[in-house]
């Protein structure tokens, strides 16, 4: 027994270890809840102007000009016509 080491000294150590081992655990487990929080208010904050700049698109676009009435007529129309070609060159293509 004079080779190895004290098992009181052994002991000491884990202890140390798993103690420090369980402080690490927490504090990484705080940060990650941290880190979520605030990708989960980042994602709300993100989605909800999104939504919300969309509802408002139609309704305060400026329906009183021309220009602007002029310009969303051309984008939905050249939107359906480049998906209705977009479907025919799959069908085309693919069957």
């Amino acid at each position: 027994m004079s080779g190895g080491p004290d098992k009181t000294e052994d002991t000491g150590k884990n202890t140390g270890k798993v103690r420090g081992g369980r402080e690490r655990d927490e504090a990484r487990q705080r940060e990650a809840r941290a880190t979520l929080a605030r990708a989960e208010r980042e994602s709300e904050t993100v989605l909800r102007t999104t939504f919300e700049g969309a509802s408002r698109a139609g309704d305060a676009a400026g329906d009183d000009d021309p220009i602007e009435r002029l310009g969303r007529r051309i984008g939905r129309s050249a939107g359906a016509v480049f998906a209705l070609g977009l479907v025919v060159y799959l069908i085309w293509t693919y069957l």
